[in-house]
């Protein structure tokens, strides 16, 4: 009898809700069509040429955990797909490592392009000569006992004091690039993120260009000083940084369906297509592993400059069978074919 009557209860109580959340979900689910159809609209219509008058000169790529002295597979794909598309420009490859091993069959592939420059960078004469000083000889990261988490902070650093500095475009090693990026001048990327019923755009920090002293970096660095959490969220002092920035200084843009491109102060906010595309998150499906690769590479990039190669996705996407036709093979022998040469006939985990 009490089994009944709790039978009962659970069924009033809870049976009114089902239709609100079906409705919730389906609303959600045509606000997220509606967008990707005006992304991509604007995208093929929309110039992407921004300031011709300063030309862009130099690409930086951080290796910073100062364990790793040479690339793996993955990394030197990314540094191979920018040289082929960005022959005008300097790619330089800084490992805070104290040496470089370049005898590994992917960095020998490197060193074949004129326009990549392996450095090392020391980390501490550029935090004592930039406006992070202070922050830096307060020795924060000591407390930070994650490994990656702290090897992740100082490239979020590096990043900007870099572009403080010099200037150029600063792109993470995990990113494949389809296209030139030397037409773009401070620029950001968007990132559309959809999970349920949250729906946001937030700004990635995975590529960042800028011209030297900008002020929108100075204000990523003075956040940086002014609100460093060493126990912060992950990405708190990645995108999260650079969203609440451009946040708190154009009032504009907004997380939920911001009219993009945004134009701010000299600042260009672009689509999430540009950069990351919204698509990719096609490839968690399971069985897409089995489809033709070109399909799959035609149809998920055309406006595209670039793909960001997450890891930890799934299995199959951190798997490459050489000559299988299947996508990420595909893209490795179109866009990095010395490193692709490079992979042994077996499965090959990048």
């Amino acid at each position: 009898m009490s089994s009944s009557n709790s039978n009962m209860k659970y069924k009033v109580r809870y049976e009114p809700i089902l239709p609100l959340i079906s409705v919730g979900i389906t609303i959600t689910y045509l606000l997220t069509i509606a967008y990707n159809v005006i992304t991509t609209r604007v995208e093929v219509t929309t110039s992407t040429r921004h300031n011709p008058k300063a030309p862009v000169r130099a690409i930086y790529v951080l290796e910073t955990s100062g364990a790793r002295s040479s690339l793996n597979v993955r990394q030197a794909c990314s540094v191979e797909s920018t040289a082929r598309t960005n022959q005008d420009l300097r790619i330089n490859v800084m490992f805070t490592s104290p040496t470089i091993n370049s005898n590994s069959p992917p960095m020998r592939c490197l060193q074949a392009y004129p326009n990549i420059v392996f450095h090392h960078l020391d980390a501490r004469d550029l935090f004592l000569s930039s406006p992070l000083r202070n922050w830096y000889l307060k020795d924060p990261l000591q407390t930070v006992v994650d490994t990656d988490y702290r090897t992740a902070l100082i490239s979020d650093a590096l990043r900007l004091v870099l572009l403080h500095k010099h200037g150029g475009i600063y792109l993470d090693l995990d990113n494949l690039v389809l296209r030139s990026l030397s037409d773009f001048r401070n620029t950001l990327g968007s990132i559309f993120i959809w999970k349920w019923l949250y729906i946001r755009t937030k700004i990635n920090n995975s590529v960042l260009i800028f011209e030297p002293g900008h002020w929108f970096v100075d204000r990523c660095l003075a956040d940086w000083e002014g609100h460093f959490n060493s126990s912060g969220a992950w990405g708190h002092h990645g995108p999260g940084l650079v969203t609440r920035v451009l946040q708190n200084n154009c009032p504009e843009y907004t997380e939920m369906f911001p009219k993009l491109p945004l134009t701010c102060r000299g600042l260009t906010v672009l689509e999430s297509q540009f950069f990351n595309p919204t698509n990719i998150y096609e490839l968690d499906k399971p069985n897409i592993h089995k489809r033709n690769g070109s399909s799959v590479v035609r149809n998920l990039f055309p406006n595209s400059y670039m793909i960001h190669m997450t890891r930890h996705r799934s299995d199959h996407m951190d798997i490459i069978t050489k000559g299988s036709g299947q996508y990420m093979d595909v893209l490795f022998e179109r866009y990095c074919p010395c490193v692709y040469e490079s992979i042994g006939p077996n499965k090959t985990r990048y």
